[in-house]
């Protein structure tokens, strides 16, 4: 069975301003897979950056919906991938970071754990998703806020995308994504 999505995305940034309807189709995937696997892992956490620096924001991707889709246990799609550029010189990379809030709920399980892992062209990056709260018992909808970078990015284009886990599935109702791409 297929899902639409219907949001808004925004580029903003280096005198980009676009506004494009976005709508994605999901029929059965890897990972809708319960349970965690060696390359799709939900607790990789990579080592501490070396260096604090200051970095200029180049390009910010807004994107937001409101799906109202009963997801099963385990992996799920919150937004349909998106391309996006590094336009750091040879021998330099980028910082991406992402902002996400997802509201998830309408269902009576008790510890009905959520992460929020993303992708960078397709693999799990940054803390690689650390639970991040657990659905309300009583069926009501809670608010889920995560925040997390990918540093060393290279120049070009990638691919993102920001996944939803639940250990006993929830509905996934509104959802808001922030990409932000930094230079050195």
């Amino acid at each position: 069975m297929g899902r639409v999505n219907r949001g808004v995305r925004l580029a903003l940034g280096a005198g980009v301003f676009a506004i494009v309807g976005a709508s994605v189709g999901v029929a059965g995937s890897a990972l809708a897979a319960s349970g965690h696997s060696q390359t799709r892992a939900v607790h990789n956490v990579p080592a501490t950056p070396a260096a604090f620096a200051k970095e200029t924001l180049e390009a910010t991707y807004i994107e937001h919906g409101d799906s109202s889709t009963a997801e099963a246990a385990g992996f799920f799609p919150i937004d349909p991938s998106h391309s996006i550029k590094c336009g750091a010189k040879a021998g330099k990379t980028c910082t991406i970071e992402i902002n996400a809030s997802v509201e998830g709920g309408d269902t009576t399980t008790a510890s009905n754990q959520v992460a929020l892992p993303w992708e960078i062209d397709g693999t799990f990056v940054g803390l690689g998703g650390p639970y991040i709260g657990e659905t309300a018992a009583d069926g009501s909808f809670s608010e889920f806020t995560y925040s997390d970078f990918q540093q060393g990015v290279t120049p070009g284009t990638h691919t993102v995308q920001v996944f939803g886990y639940s250990t006993n599935g929830l509905t996934l109702a509104y959802w808001s994504i922030t990409y932000q791409v930094f230079q050195p």
